[in-house]
């Protein structure tokens, strides 16, 4: 990728189809220097601290930047459309929004973050997929290595969803684990309707209570959590 003056260019477009327009090829430049290095130290400490891997986020991709609002967040990339796509997620929680996202729009984007290592066929390697709201969870699953796909959200986009469900297809064992809170569990059954209709099934999970999501349990109750029937 080369260089801009704020930002990082995105890959080429595939070969055969219309370009997308170059406004939506750029990636936020990264904070570290060299780029070899892709989290800061403030970073690094802040996914420790969450008890989630800083070694599979940076296989899947995942950097430090600094954003337009001054706050400090880390980058993470989407998949699923012809242009570039991202979140980017604050590290101290009390500063700026949460999360920021291009001034384009989503279209399919999703966001997958496969267990280390990173393998040709996941689905043969790793036989389960969990597919989660947002992408601390989706690398929570990473790191009990289940692959983890994140809607970015209990709404996400039709066409974001269509790529989701197709993905989650390839997969033995599909897992749907949404927040624990009321209007996931309200959306929760809609959702597994949608994978349905695609003639794929999907089980319907929460987090036990007291943690909010799957990030915020403890590692062994992200295991159970997460063991296939």
């Amino acid at each position: 990728m080369s260089v801009g003056k704020e930002f990082y260019h995105g890959e080429e477009h595939v070969e055969g189809r219309p370009a997308p327009n170059p406004a939506y090829t750029w990636w936020p430049k990264p904070s570290q220097s060299p780029p070899a290095l892709p989290f800061s130290l403030v970073a690094a400490n802040y996914l420790n601290s969450r008890r989630l891997s800083v070694e599979i986020a940076a296989a899947n991709g995942w950097y430090s930047v600094e954003a337009s609002d001054g706050v400090e967040r880390i980058c993470i990339p989407c998949l699923g459309e012809e242009w570039a796509y991202w979140q980017s997620r604050a590290v101290e929680p009390s500063q700026g929004k949460r999360y920021m996202c291009p001034s384009w729009k989503r279209g399919g984007a999703y966001c997958r973050v496969y267990p280390t290592p990173i393998v040709e066929i996941p689905s043969k390697t790793y036989p389960t997929v969990a597919v989660v709201e947002g992408p601390l969870d989706a690398l929570a699953a990473a790191g009990e290595t289940v692959v983890g796909i994140a809607m970015l959200g209990l709404h996400p986009p039709p066409e974001a969803l269509a790529n989701i469900v197709q993905e989650t297809s390839l997969y033995p064992t599909r897992l749907l684990i949404l927040d624990n809170d009321p209007e996931a569990r309200k959306r929760g059954p809609d959702l597994v309707t949608l994978w349905g209709e695609s003639h794929v099934s999907v089980e319907l999970r929460f987090p036990p209570s007291p943690w909010k999501d799957l990030a915020d349990c403890p590692p062994p109750i992200r295991s159970t959590l997460l063991k296939a029937s």
